[in-house]
C-alpha cells in the first residue's frame, strides 16, 4: 500500500512546485492529468525521477468538460483517448482514470448507453497495451457492474472514491466498495459533509472510516491517492497520518 496525491489537489498552479510539494509532504506518488502531461512527457519524466515520485495513474479530466454522454463529443473524446494511451505509454503509467462527472455525469439511460460506447472505444484503443482503465462514477453498484459487463473488456475496472457516490448520488460508499471490491483497480481518498467542501479524512459523513476498514479487511495493497483540496502541507500530512494509521494492519 502506497499513498500518493492527485496533482490537481496541490495548492500550486505550476507543475514543478507540485512535484516538490508532494515530495516534501512525504508522499510516494502523483496522479497526473492528461491536459498537463500530454506533450510534456520529458518534463514529467524528469520531475518524477528528480523527486523520486512514482506516476501510478493518468487522469483524463477532460471528460469533465467533453461529455461522454453526448454523441456529438465522440470525435473530441477519441482524440483525447488516443493522446491518453500514448502519454501513458511514454511515461510507463499503468492506469487511466476516467471520471463520469460534471459534463459526463450519467443522468439517464441514454447517458449510460453513450458512456458504454465511449469506454468500448477507449478499451479498443488501449487493446494490447496492458493499460488498466478505471471508470470513476457515482452510479449504484448494480449499474457499475452493468457498465463493466456491457463494455466487455478485461481492461476496464472500477476506480473507487470514498466520497463521490455518497456526495453526488446519496449512496452508501461502504456498501458500494464491499460489492465492487473484486473489480476495483485503485482508490481516491477524500471526505466531506454531504456535498460540501473538503474536510480532513474522517471528519465528514461520507463513511470514510467504514471504507478504510473494508480495504484493510480485504488486505488492499494498491495505491491510495489523496483527493482532498489542500491549502497547507500540514493538512496533507495529517491526512497521510490518518490513512496510514487506518491501514497499518494491511502494510
Amino acid at each position: 500500500m502506497k499513498i500518493g496525491i492527485c496533482e490537481w489537489n496541490i495548492p500550486h498552479p505550476e507543475t514543478a512546485p507540485r512535484f516538490e510539494w508532494a515530495a516534501q509532504a512525504g508522499l510516494k506518488g502523483l496522479e497526473i492529468d492528461l491536459e498537463n502531461a500530454g506533450g510534456n512527457e520529458p518534463r514529467f519524466r524528469e520531475l518524477s525521477n528528480h523527486w523520486k515520485l512514482e506516476l501510478p495513474t493518468l487522469g483524463i479530466n477532460a471528460c469533465c468538460k467533453h461529455s461522454m454522454c453526448d454523441p456529438a463529443q465522440l470525435g473530441i473524446l477519441k482524440s483525447t483517448f488516443e493522446s491518453a494511451v500514448q502519454t501513458a505509454a511514454e511515461l510507463n503509467i499503468p492506469k487511466l482514470q476516467v471520471p463520469s462527472f460534471c459534463e459526463s455525469f450519467i443522468n439517464s439511460d441514454a447517458d449510460f448507453e453513450q458512456t458504454v460506447e465511449c469506454f468500448r472505444l477507449l478499451c479498443k484503443l488501449a487493446e494490447g497495451t496492458g493499460l488498466i482503465i478505471g471508470t470513476e462514477n457515482a452510479l449504484s453498484a448494480e449499474k457499475q457492474l452493468e457498465l463493466l459487463n456491457r463494455v466487455g473488456s478485461d481492461q476496464l475496472k472500477i476506480y473507487f472514491d470514498t466520497r463521490n457516490a455518497f456526495a453526488m448520488s446519496g449512496l452508501n460508499s461502504a456498501e458500494i466498495l464491499e460489492a465492487l471490491y473484486p473489480h476495483i483497480c485503485e482508490v481516491h481518498l477524500k471526505d466531506g459533509t454531504d456535498n460540501g467542501p473538503s474536510q480532513p479524512l474522517g471528519k465528514g459523513n461520507s463513511g470514510f472510516f467504514q471504507c478504510l476498514e473494508i480495504l484493510k479487511t480485504k488486505n488492499y495493497t494498491g495505491w491510495l491517492l489523496l483527493e482532498n483540496d489542500y491549502k497547507t502541507l500540514s493538512a496533507c500530512q495529517a491526512d497521510i497520518h490518518t490513512a496510514k494509521t487506518g491501514m497499518k494492519q494491511a502494510e
